[in-house]
């Protein structure tokens, strides 16, 4: 799979954004299955370092920044 789309996990968790090669390649988002979300960049499946990143947890229904 290449270009944008959606990938769901048994456990609840959810990305979506750009995809190469059947890996999270790109800009996209991550939702953790707590709801705690992270958007930036990836490289082959892991968050990039050099991206700048926004963490929001969900705490008792409350964005926390």
């Amino acid at each position: 799979m290449h270009g944008r789309g959606s990938l769901q996990h048994p456990s609840g968790a959810r990305y979506e954004g750009e995809v190469k090669g059947n890996m999270y390649h790109g800009a996209g988002t991550y939702t953790f299955s707590d709801g705690s979300v992270y958007k930036g960049h990836f490289h082959e499946n892991r968050e990039d370092s050099q991206s700048v990143v926004k963490i929001y947890v969900i705490i008792n229904k409350r964005c926390i920044m």
